[in-house]
């Protein structure tokens, strides 16, 4: 409903202004002896005028009644702009316009036509308050359209009346300009920070802040007795078993199963080498850049290392640049799906093939030495690679291993893709899913994979959704559970079947089933020529790999309008994910949550708001139509300052009419609302909520991962025209910068 309304209230700004405008003209320019036909014009264009104006008027009040942050500047600028004066201007215009439309009225006294063209100008100026103003509305904002909005009406009158200097109109012009340019000069040269070095998570006076360093703070940014993101890392006396790799980022032309040629940045492959590792084990990763000149990073997304192993050039790194090295360390002891990408310029590097895929699995199996029997969690495995699809599977032989994506080879066991388990053997296998300028591939592939599994067999399907724009994925053919998103098990997750699932941008989702007696499709929305079939052995007489037709799971018809040999996309109501699992309660640290009921605003720490929009905004010196958090962009929006062991509240709020898919660095946030409906199913702990057109969703956040971290919209084209902000620990600084003499682009 708000994104309905949102839109409505958007398109009767431009009515309402149209309509006060060509009701003001016409009356203006209409001549002595005129006909009456202008002056019906003039009538219906006002009587248009003040329709749009009341519906405007109750559009605006249903939008405050679904929250201040929809209504705020249209209630306390837009309205008024054109209320007050079209209060004034119907009674002078209205006894004028009846006369003259019945051929009883000369001309239109300067009185009426000045009260219509400022009612005109009032209407006007709605665009400007949605499209440049924004939320929240500043009196200094509000002064400025006020300006505006008188100074033309005086100028109006002073025109029409022909008792005006041309010196008193040219000093309203003057004052007109100066109100556009004060405004827009002090934007743009708010910018200059970046030309000098901005260091991300500053606001003013803070010890980061325009990244330079002045007073008591040290070199590292940091005040004294505070710590530096450069000391937040593992510890070099951490134990478990050593997992080495080797990212060597480069560019290359990589030819996909299809024949289609691509000019690709990667890190070895298309995707980057699958890393799996188990539980427990501490894995080390050295990233290298062989020759992309605008350098790279690695971001862990979705696995909460230390903040100084986030990756994030500017902000905990400095870009590593051709020739040089970076090393990651951190502890495997969250099981689950995550992947990793650049994190610096991810807007480019990232579409075109700087990302790979993380797994860690389950710690292996313990088996008791008087029964033999297997105690706890599942087997082990190891990652190798599919060579018919690309696609990551695990191995049952366990073991320590060094790949080099840069040698282009692995010393991990190269044999068969199952995974051993507790219970026996399964398939597991992680699916990315990855735009390569318009060409949509799964796995490394672009044309649909095929796999014979036995009937019987588990299968674990790990989704990961790499592009910037949700992906709705289709399984035909058998029931199953969504076990894990983001990483986090759901609880108690049930068989569904006649859905789809809409994995939002940067997510993952986790499905599992044992494989049926009869074909099973996992299809992607808009790409019916990649995809996966997963069939049991041939019958007699049947030729291997051959399926019958897909069916929607409502109504059992074959799908006949996908193409032959395409994986063809079975359309079903989405799954909510609010609404599935079982209910459980919070983990200790969040104390007193009681999950699936509505939270008072005293169980949390700090309360904030991100109101997420669309205004006209300088970005890095240049004019754009940007994407706003509060009304600012990056490096202006103020960071979200927290202390460790805090419980963080966040609402967070789309205004725009684009999903917006939010991503915490360095933390997973329990989702406690949305539009005010608390969840009926699990707990679910994401690291990327998707806001869609119109939502408010509200989450919890445990401050328990000291550091400077990043918090962004990641449809990555978003984070570079400005939807970026930062959520810093009190006592945390950063010694490294954006913009000046660095290359550091985070975004």
């Amino acid at each position: 409903m708000t994104r309905a309304l949102l839109a409505l209230d958007l398109a009767l700004t431009v009515l309402v202004a149209g309509f006060w405008l060509g009701a003001g003209i016409t009356v203006a320019v209409r001549q002595e002896g005129a006909g009456r036909r202008g002056a019906l014009v003039g009538a219906a264009l006002t009587g248009l005028a003040v329709a749009a104006t009341a519906g405007r008027i109750a559009t605006v009040a249903a939008l405050a009644a679904q929250g201040w942050w929809f209504a705020q500047e249209k209630a306390v600028l837009a309205l008024p702009l054109v209320v007050l004066p079209a209060l004034v201007a119907v009674p002078l215009a209205g006894p004028f316009l009846v006369a003259a439309a019945r051929g009883r009225a000369a001309t239109p006294s300067p009185a009426v036509r000045t009260a219509l063209l400022t009612t005109g100008y009032g209407a006007a100026a709605g665009p400007i308050a949605t499209l440049v103003v924004g939320y929240p509305a500043t009196p200094v904002s509000g002064l400025v359209l006020v300006t505006l909005v008188a100074a033309a009406s005086g100028i109006t009158w002073l025109t029409v009346s022909g008792r005006g200097r041309p010196v008193t109109a040219g000093a309203l012009g003057v004052v007109c300009l100066l109100a556009v340019a004060i405004p827009a000069g002090s934007a743009w040269s708010r910018t200059s920070d970046l030309a000098g070095g901005h260091a991300h998570g500053a606001d003013p006076g803070d010890a980061h802040s325009g990244g330079t360093h002045s007073g008591d703070t040290h070199p590292d940014g940091t005040q004294p007795g505070g710590t530096s993101v450069a000391g937040l890392r593992t510890p070099a006396d951490a134990e478990g078993p050593l997992r080495r790799f080797v990212l060597t980022a480069r560019q290359e032309r990589v030819a996909l199963p299809s024949g289609r040629t691509l000019d690709a940045w990667t890190f070895g492959s298309l995707p980057g080498p699958a890393l799996t590792v188990t539980e427990g084990d501490l894995v080390q990763v050295e990233l290298r850049n062989t020759d992309i000149a605008t350098g790279v990073s690695l971001h862990w997304h979705g696995y909460d290392v230390p903040n100084g192993e986030d990756g994030v050039a500017g902000v905990t790194q400095d870009a590593v640049m051709p020739g040089g090295a970076f090393t990651y360390r951190f502890l495997a002891d969250v099981p689950g799906t995550y992947w990793y990408h650049s994190h610096q310029n991810p807007a480019e590097s990232v579409p075109r093939g700087l990302f790979g895929t993380l797994v860690v699995l389950p710690r292996p199996a313990a088996t008791s030495p008087d029964t033999g029997t297997s105690t706890a969690g599942p087997g082990p495995g190891q990652p190798t690679t599919d060579p018919g699809t690309g696609q990551s599977t695990t191995n049952p032989d366990a073991g320590q291993s060094t790949t080099d994506s840069g040698a282009g080879q692995s010393t991990t066991n190269p044999g068969a893709g199952l995974s051993t388990t507790g219970s026996g053997a399964g398939l597991d296998l992680t699916l990315p899913v990855h735009t390569f300028g318009g060409v949509t591939t799964l796995g490394a592939s672009d044309l649909p994979g095929t796999r014979e599994i036995p009937a019987g067999t588990p299968v674990r399907l790990r989704l990961v959704n790499t592009d910037s724009v949700p992906r709705r994925f289709s399984l035909d053919g058998s029931p199953f559970r969504v076990v894990a998103v983001d990483g986090r098990d759901l609880s108690g997750p049930s068989e569904v079947s006649g859905v789809v699932l809409r994995v939002p941008a940067g997510s993952r989702h986790d499905l599992a089933f044992t494989m049926p007696a009869r074909p099973v499709r996992l299809a992607v929305e808009g790409a019916p020529w990649t995809g996966l079939v997963l069939t049991p052995p041939a019958a007699p007489g049947t030729a291997p790999g051959t399926a019958p037709p897909a069916t929607t799971p409502r109504t059992g018809v074959p799908d006949v309008t996908a193409p032959a040999g395409a994986v063809p996309f079975v359309d079903a109501p989405v799954l909510d994910l609010l609404s599935y699992g079982s209910p459980a309660p919070p983990p200790e640290e969040f104390g007193p949550l009681r999950y699936g009921a509505p939270v008072p605003a005293e169980a949390f720490d700090r309360d904030y708001t991100m109101v997420l929009d669309r205004q006209f905004r300088f970005v890095g010196r240049v004019p754009q139509y940007a994407y706003t958090v509060d009304g600012e962009v990056f490096p202006h929006v103020p960071p979200l300052r927290v202390r460790e062991g805090e419980l963080i509240r966040l609402t967070v709020v789309n205004r725009g009419s684009d999903t917006h898919p939010m991503h915490p660095h360095g933390h997973h946030v329990l989702v406690l609302s949305r539009d005010g409906k608390v969840p009926e199913g699990g707990p679910l702990w994401l690291d990327t909520f998707d806001v869609q057109p119109g939502e408010v969703w509200q989450v919890a956040l445990r401050a328990d991962n000291p550091g400077i971290w990043l918090a962004h919209c990641h449809d990555l084209t978003h984070a570079v025209a400005g939807m970026v902000l930062h959520f810093a620990y009190d006592g945390v600084g950063t010694s490294f910068g954006v913009g000046g003499t660095t290359a550091n682009h985070p975004e």
